[in-house]
């Protein structure tokens, strides 16, 4: 962590020691904010059901939904609560009206033809929560840096990730998408990965994650070494960067920062410069609106993570939630644990409170 991040940690003692046993609640509710909030989510209805959200709704006030446009009436429109429970349904053009307290998503479905139509959702939120295990958020200047090292004196090769268009397609619809146990092999030396000796033996650094504060919800970047540096995740580096040359040109990257995917190009834009970035893009794209993706093949290992976005799965630092666990329950995690499911970040979304060493369990 740097600095900023170490000593606002540490002068959070008290309340990490307090919250270290509590497994927070997803939704808090509070005093209802001064204005209502107005959200207009543009869609196309087809057969297959789009969700959006969540709203979070305060105690005492409520959420108005309703579909607008020449498509409205041939829309269904379901409210559903944090447990999945369907709370309202009706024809687009009816709308639903809810009470808080709550949070809640919206889905809309149509078989008609296809017209653009907009989802309209005027709702009042709790005033917003701060982290409960911590002294406040972490100051804007924070970082943390996490690592996947792996040793390379035992003679075991480096598992070699194939990050491409036709790679990443085969992965996403395998009915229990993993990124496995690498496509191939390889064996790196010390100019094409970053090394580090520690005590008589040797470490390749395979993977790492990148967070600093300066958005509510940290930008998240995350990097992996690849054989094929220059290909998709990694054909878009900037000269700066390759002006380093080895090791630091062998890694990929991707980047995310909201738990919505909201760039409606399913490309990037990179279709004419950088085609293989843009081909990788569009095979991870679930639409304007739908959930974001960007996962590490070296971290982000586990059963379902292939499927991640690190935001997701941030939301639920020092909440009880493990990360193999959020992807796993479509109902209460939905989109493989992408999308947001809560307003209360009780850690500020830094599993370093928790995972690995848990320093909120040395602190308590």
């Amino acid at each position: 962590m740097s600095p900023e991040a170490v000593r606002h940690v540490v002068a959070s003692y008290a309340e990490a020691c307090a919250a270290w046993r509590r497994r927070p609640a997803a939704f808090v509710d509070g005093p209802a904010e001064a204005s209502q909030r107005l959200a207009r989510e543009p869609f196309v209805p087809r057969c297959a059901t789009q969700s959006f959200g969540p709203y979070f709704v305060a105690s005492g006030a409520t959420m108005v939904a309703r579909v607008e446009g020449d498509a409205a009436a041939g829309v269904t429109l379901r409210v559903l609560d944090g447990a999945g429970i369907v709370r309202c349904a009706s024809l687009g053009d009816r709308g639903c009206t809810l009470s808080g307290p709550g949070a809640f998503r919206v889905t809309v479905a149509a078989t008609g033809s296809a017209a653009r139509a907009v989802l309209e959702v005027r709702h009042t939120e709790p005033s917003a929560s701060v982290a409960g295990c911590l002294r406040g958020v972490f100051p804007v200047s924070a970082a943390a840096v996490s690592m996947e090292w792996r040793r390379s004196d035992l003679g075991q090769p480096l598992a070699d990730y194939d990050t491409s268009a036709a790679a990443m397609s085969r992965r996403l619809a395998m009915a229990s998408p993993s990124w496995g146990a690498g496509d191939a092999v390889a064996a790196p030396t010390d100019d094409s990965i970053y090394t580090a000796f520690a005590a008589g033996s040797v470490f390749q650094l395979a993977g790492m994650h990148i967070r600093t504060r300066e958005l509510d919800r940290w930008v998240h970047i995350t990097l992996w070494w690849s054989s094929e540096p220059d290909t998709d995740f990694g054909a878009d580096r900037p000269a700066s960067v390759r002006s380093l040359g080895g090791p630091w040109d062998f890694y990929k990257m991707c980047v995310v920062t909201d738990f919505d995917e909201g760039d409606p190009d399913p490309d990037g834009g990179f279709a004419s410069d950088a085609p293989t970035l843009a081909a990788s893009l569009r095979a991870v794209h679930e639409g304007h609106g739908g959930p974001s993706w960007c996962s590490n093949p070296y971290i982000d290992n586990a059963p379902g993570l292939v499927r991640s976005n690190c935001i997701g799965c941030h939301q639920h630092a020092m909440t009880g939630v493990r990360a193999e666990a959020s992807v796993q329950d479509n109902v209460r995690y939905p989109a493989a644990g992408r999308r947001q499911v809560r307003n209360n970040f009780p850690a500020d979304q830094l599993w370093g409170l928790e995972a690995n060493d848990s320093i909120a369990s040395i602190f308590a």
